[in-house]
């Protein structure tokens, strides 16, 4: 496979001629971080886009009395640092990758050429900006219409409809368990930052979802798999 075959898989380059696919990769570098390791700062110059190819990473950010908010978990084909290449102000969040990531990353004069050249891609700069404010409006609301459990069990169904994959249970039970594993590894922690809740108030939440059935952990891999997203969206 072509080194910069996954830039056809992100919508922003989608439709772009193959020649022009070429030229946009010959202007990228590749960089590969470890689990845990922070990409980005908020705060910090910002001239360049990540496309991520392969992992996963949190985009997050830290409150004045130093509480921190998780504001969303991008995988492959997500892309982030586009704020700061369009206005030219720092990073408007930290970004830590959650696996192993390898990302393409594109100065903002490439890009910026890219767009004069192709102006759809402009527009559709502009639709994933939209989505972002339509995302954060709804996470505004949840905030003040959900309680905390409300809040978790629409955080696990949205993660299960974005990185979520099948999952089955074999040789334990019969008839054997499926579900759906969210492909992203989270801790009481993780999910604590995205509610607004503390881990305690998440640990006793989690374990009354268990308890139903509507989730459990994988044994293998220990990451949340929703087995009865019925269950879920009725609390949620």
């Amino acid at each position: 496979m072509e080194p910069y075959a996954h830039l056809r898989s992100v919508p922003l380059f989608a439709g772009l001629p193959d020649s022009d696919i070429v030229a946009l990769a010959a202007q990228t570098r590749r960089r590969v971080y470890r689990a845990k390791q922070q990409i980005l700062w908020r705060g910090e110059p910002g001239e360049t886009l990540y496309v991520i190819a392969n992992g996963r990473v949190k985009i997050h950010s830290a409150t004045e009395n130093g509480t921190e908010v998780t504001l969303a978990v991008l995988g492959p084909a997500g892309y982030f640092g586009e704020l700061s290449v369009l206005d030219n102000s720092p990073r408007s969040a930290d970004v830590t990758a959650l696996v192993e990531t390898e990302c393409t990353v594109l100065d903002g004069a490439a890009l910026h050429e890219t767009i004069l050249q192709h102006s759809d891609i402009g527009w559709r700069l502009l639709q994933h900006l939209a989505t972002l404010v339509r995302a954060q409006n709804a996470n505004i609301e949840s905030l003040a219409s959900r309680d905390v459990a409300g809040r978790v069990a629409k955080l696990l169904l949205q993660l299960s409809e974005q990185h979520g994959e099948p999952w089955t249970e074999l040789g334990v039970r019969s008839p054997a368990r499926q579900g759906i594993r969210i492909a992203v590894p989270l801790t009481k922690i993780d999910i604590a930052t995205f509610v607004g809740a503390t881990r305690e108030h998440v640990t006793n939440i989690m374990g009354g979802f268990t308890r139903s059935g509507s989730i459990m952990a994988d044994p293998d891999t220990g990451h949340i798999v929703v087995l009865k997203r019925d269950n879920l969206a009725r609390r949620a």
